[in-house]
């Protein structure tokens, strides 16, 4: 029986290097949304913080410069989670695009491994049918030997 070789080998390990490295670039995304996430969290934790000693301050006496540096550094926090959420949306749209990638370079490496099955199994369809033929083959020259036998037994008087 010969060894089976399948002649698309280096193709196979250029789409899986390829689809390793989608995954790989889909996973940072991921992260990278994750990161965005965190901070959009801490900038909204900072500004209800902030809301809150400004109220606080307000109820005991106002005075116009602090709440005037309040009101200020309350806008300054309002644009920076406006710029996270930003971010988190531009981070979203990368990792759905490097989840199409990840799985445009799936999709090819599936159908290599599928071209990759049908000729193994080819391959073992051919093996077997050898075997058989083999058999076939040793038993038809066993079963003519013994009607040659039998022909020869038949013939000769003991």
């Amino acid at each position: 029986m010969k060894r089976f070789q399948f002649p698309l080998k280096s193709v196979v390990v250029v789409r899986e290097a390829r689809e390793a490295r989608a995954r790989d670039a889909f996973i940072s995304a991921v992260r990278a949304v994750i990161l965005a996430e965190s901070e959009v969290e801490r900038i909204v934790a900072e500004k209800t913080a902030m809301e809150k000693v400004l109220l606080d301050e307000r109820q005991l006496a106002f005075h116009a410069g602090e709440q005037a540096a309040f009101i200020r550094s309350h806008q300054h926090l309002v644009s920076r989670e406006t710029e996270a959420r930003d971010a988190v949306g531009r981070a979203e749209q990368v990792r759905e695009q490097r989840r199409q990638e990840w799985m445009e370079t799936r999709r090819d490496v599936r159908l290599i491994e599928k071209l990759r099955s049908s000729a193994l199994g080819e391959h073992r369809r051919d093996c077997e049918r050898e075997a058989q033929k083999f058999l076939d083959d040793h038993t038809s020259a066993a079963a003519a030997r013994e009607a040659g036998a039998l022909a020869r037994n038949e013939t000769c008087p003991t």
